[in-house]
């Protein structure tokens, strides 16, 4: 699978027209623009519905470009009874929740950016942790187990509209691929990924509220 997706990206990238690179190129040189948005996706866990949900920063430059970092964590009830031993007076099976997080780099081009429509194609490949977590005590500590290191990456096609210049629509298609998986959980993260939902623009709030006149 992971074969043909990358057979996919390399006919995507010799199939891209030259003045899509010769607009990235000249995007470079003009003067960048912070950028803050809260985003969600959803996606599959072997065949479990899970949600994932982040916040990215970074700078767009000439409205085609985008370079962001970020952190992503999942967040859907995805429960599962794992034997811990060593860590209560008695080994015990309990009810641990799964979890993953991660810390993206993301590359964004923007097709079609004319108010109050955007059209763009998001790529990032991100590294963090996958693991089931269950509760020590009452007081709510946790502890972990099974947790590796994870190397991912998502791709997508997406398209907003904006109602207001701080507040949109979104929606997004696109797949997730785990470059390097996590060997100690069965659990298959290779999911489609889409969305649709509200978007709220933190930065356009803080320039509408800051914007010297």
């Amino acid at each position: 699978m992971k074969l043909v997706y990358g057979i996919f990206l390399l006919f995507a990238v010799h199939r891209c027209p030259a003045q899509i690179f010769d607009t990235i190129r000249a995007s470079f040189h003009s003067k960048p623009k912070f950028l803050f948005q809260i985003d969600t996706y959803n996606s599959f866990v072997s065949k479990e519905p899970a949600n994932t949900f982040g916040i990215r920063t970074g700078l767009e430059f000439n409205r085609r470009v985008r370079l962001s970092i970020g952190y992503y964590n999942l967040t859907s009830d995805i429960v599962k009874q794992k034997f811990i031993s060593g860590v209560f007076a008695n080994d015990t099976t309990l009810n641990a929740r799964l979890d993953m997080n991660y810390f993206p780099v993301g590359f964004e081009y923007i097709f079609y950016n004319k108010d109050p429509w955007e059209i763009s194609m998001p790529l990032s490949i991100g590294a963090g942790k996958s693991f089931f977590w269950y509760f020590l005590n009452s007081a709510g500590d946790k502890g972990r187990i099974d947790q590796k290191t994870v190397l991912l990456m998502t791709l997508a096609g997406g398209a907003q509209y904006k109602i207001l210049k701080w507040f949109g629509i979104g929606a997004g298609l696109g797949f997730r691929i785990m470059l390097v998986d996590n060997s100690s959980i069965n659990e298959n993260f290779n999911s489609v990924i889409y969305s649709l939902n509200l978007r709220i623009f933190p930065d356009e709030i803080f320039r509408l509220l800051f914007h010297k006149k």
